[in-house]
């Protein structure tokens, strides 16, 4: 049945005749049963598409369909996440409805994501066309069995992971380290034969650290294990630049023919890039974003008066909403804002406001993402938790308290408002400081002209290397070549050189004077396969082949305790004392200014700490108010290109100043998004800094302004260097200069 068939059966509010639809040829390639459901589901968007699918849904769906690698680069609520599941569930229930015998026992598709909470929310999301094609199939008359999903990964409870050996999901959804387990898993590795498709969501939070590196690492390994070659979809709202994301998606084949010696050749052969499809349909969705300021003059206005400014204009934003997301650039600032606003507000309690961040229980969690989901809280604060791909469709305000040190964070956190193509998304920066007003107002000139940051993926980390051959080894005696070759086929490795390969095994063989001194003890053996009669001779192999297998009895535990790049970071699991109920965590440097009888609060209620017994806290609830309403936690390290485009700013700035003056300055800034507060606050700001020091105290894309205090008591000289290029530049210039 054809697509203007299927519309002219539904209730629709236009002639499906005559209504524009630029893709049936895309809905007629999936199956009757997929075809009738997408129509039920999403027919009444057909007039404001243009057609049946969204614009990423339109390009992905088809090259998907044919086994292209893709990477999808669309708004959030634009639809692209099922754009990669669309052909899959496709192709699965073709398989049940055809093959006598149904899908195997294993698994078929793998969902990778950075958070727990998106691939909970992915796992949810997937009921809905799951249920629903099965209930039209069925109406045709076809017999279809279960396509089974489920999640794995650090909440999963045992009994979950020995029930999926029993009934293996079709559809897996997991994290990086979570996959980096499994392949090394005895038993569910055999799972992972028959996956064909591997879908990489928010890839751009994952490429810019070593987290994506070892994943990047892990698909050439699921791919050495794989009946075919899987299909990879790669997934992100904001990312920049495509081309080189994509060739990090699909990573690169290794020529043995093509070898002439050089770098990133290896012993084995060159590497060259797989292909895949680039679906870059960005900038389809309206934004109305502006940044706002408590005062025009933060250098002078008394802090107390700019803090009550701003909860009133915070307040007011609520209220002049239905339901708000807040973000604070750490877990400490989003348990603050929301404290502030139960106390100061009547109109705030536990029923209809709410934290949430990583580093509360899993029910709080999750009980936080479905009332968001439900659109049941009227105000919800955050830190970066919810800043990726979880579906809320009744935000429609996002305020970001400071400055999320990006601007594709910026976009990805206001991007969480107005979720649905078509609708507006609407959002509001809050600036309460002078750094973060000039970050701010720049953040949002960028954005408003399409502009993402570059993500840098990281090249060539050993550590991740080690990881990596380390697990190999333990998995099965190997030829050295084959672990050479997978690791090359990983983008961030597609260089490395022979001398490299040669420094990695030297390390994981001990073979370092001074190692074992120092307890790094030999991880790997390494050595070329025996004759038959040797003393260790691998008949799978040709005599003289160079090997490699694991060493120690506890390899395995010690592979699967130590896997991942996360940073430790030692925290200790709050317990209440009346039930022993979980209800978060703490960092331990926080801790230590705890005493008996101080009140803190954790996921927006407040606890009374009691003691500390090793890594657990005992503490009361309590309605008394907090005496330690926050806890030290992470900061966000400035994007370089945005770092970059302030020093820009400024010196523009300081050329219209020396041309025009501040009137002048004040009109151009009026040309940024931002409210009249922000205006003169910036122009004050840079006023009066150029008249006490002048235009040479101003850092600019041409200089760094260092500034030099005397400490005449001490009899030293204290340099400053104010620089804008972001943690990781001034972090290696620390240490030059040191």
């Amino acid at each position: 049945m054809g697509a203007r068939e299927l519309l002219s059966r539904g209730e629709f509010e236009f002639d499906a005749e005559t209504v524009a639809v630029d893709d049936a040829e895309v809905l007629e390639s999936l199956e009757p049963a997929v075809r009738e459901w997408w129509v039920e589901e999403f027919g009444e968007y057909v007039p404001e598409n243009g057609g049946l699918f969204t614009p990423p849904q339109k390009e992905a769906i088809p090259l998907i369909h044919e086994g292209t690698n893709a990477l999808i680069a669309s708004p959030t609520g634009s639809g692209k996440t099922l754009a990669s599941f669309t052909s899959i569930l496709n192709e699965l229930f073709r398989r049940e409805r055809e093959r006598d015998d149904g899908l195997d026992n294993s698994v078929y598709c793998l969902y990778v994501s950075p958070l727990k909470s998106l691939a909970n929310d992915i796992h949810r999301n997937l009921e809905v066309p799951l249920a629903g094609i099965r209930r039209k199939a069925e109406e045709r008359g076809a017999e279809v069995g279960e396509i089974r999903h489920a999640i794995r990964h650090g909440d999963t409870d045992d009994a979950a992971r020995q029930k999926m050996l029993e009934e293996t999901p079709h559809i897996l959804n997991t994290t990086p380290e979570t996959l980096a387990i499994l392949l090394n898993s005895p038993k569910f590795k055999e799972k992972l034969a028959t996956v064909e498709y591997v879908v990489v969501d928010e890839i751009h939070s994952l490429a810019d650290g070593k987290r994506g590196t070892h994943l990047a690492v892990s698909l050439e390994r699921l791919e050495n294990m794989t009946e075919t070659t899987p299909t990879r979809i790669g997934c992100s709202a904001t990312v920049e630049p495509l081309e080189d994301i994509a060739d990090f998606l699909v990573g690169c084949e290794v020529d043995r023919e093509a070898s002439d010696g050089r770098a990133g050749d290896g012993a084995d052969g060159e590497t060259v890039p797989r292909d895949c499809e680039i679906v870059d349909t960005r900038f389809v969705r309206e934004f109305d974003v502006e940044l706002r300021c408590p005062t025009d003059d933060l250098i002078n206005t008394p802090r107390e008066i700019v803090n009550e400014r701003f909860y009133d204009q915070l307040h007011d934003l609520i209220q002049d909403h239905t339901n708000t997301l807040v973000f604070t650039n750490t877990r400490s600032g989003a348990e603050r804002v929301l404290h502030n606003l139960r106390e100061r507000y009547p109109e705030y309690d536990e029923d209809n406001s709410g934290c949430h961040h990583g580093s509360l229980s899993k029910e709080a969690r999750q009980s936080i993402e479905e009332d968001l989901k439900d659109g049941s809280l009227d105000v919800v604060t955050t830190s970066t938790s919810l800043e990726l791909g979880i579906d809320m469709p009744y935000i429609d305000l996002v305020v970001q308290v400071g400055s999320p040190k990006s601007v594709a964070a910026l976009l990805q956190r206001v991007g969480r408002a107005g979720h649905q193509l078509g609708e507006t998304v609407t959002g509001r920066v809050i600036a309460l400081d002078r750094d973060e007003l000039v970050e701010c107002a720049v953040m949002l000139k960028k954005a408003e002209e399409g502009f993402v940051d570059r993500v840098f993926v990281p090249e060539e980390p050993y550590d991740v290397a080690a990881q990596h051959v380390y697990g190999m080894a333990i998995n099965d005696v190997r030829p050295e070549r084959d672990v050479r070759e997978t690791l090359q086929r990983a983008y961030p490795y597609r260089e490395f050189t022979d001398e490299q390969f040669e420094t990695l095994f030297r390390y994981l063989t001990a073979d370092y004077e001074g190692l074992e001194e120092k307890n790094v003890y030999a991880k790997i053996w390494r050595d070329d396969n025996d004759p038959p009669d040797g003393e260790y001779h691998y008949p799978e192999y040709d005599v003289g082949e160079p090997l490699i297998g694991k060493r120690g009895k506890l390899a395995r535990v010690i592979y699967m305790t130590n896997i991942g790049t996360i940073p430790d970071s030692f925290t200790c699991d709050v317990f209440t004392r009346g039930d022993d109920e979980w209800v978060g965590d703490l960092d331990e440097e926080y801790l230590d200014t705890l005493e008996k009888g101080d009140v803190f609060v954790l996921g927006g209620q407040n606890f009374e700490f009691r003691y500390r017994r090793g890594s657990k806290v005992y503490v009361d609830r309590t309605s008394a108010r907090p005496t330690v309403p926050s806890w030290f936690s992470e900061r966000l390290p400035l994007s370089y290109d945005l770092g970059r485009h302030v020093l820009e700013f400024q010196g523009e700035l300081l050329e219209r100043f020396q041309k025009r003056g501040k009137p002048a300055v004040r009109v151009w800034l009026r040309e940024f998004p931002l409210d009249e507060n922000s205006v003169r606050a910036i122009a004050r700001m840079f006023d009066e800094q150029v008249r006490y020091a002048g235009p040479e105290s101003v850092s600019t894309d041409g200089r760094l302004a260092v500034e030099v205090e005397l400490d005449r008591e001490e009899y030293e000289r204290h340099y400053y260097v104010h620089s804008n290029y972001g943690r990781r530049f001034n972090d290696g210039l620390s240490r030059i200069v040191a």
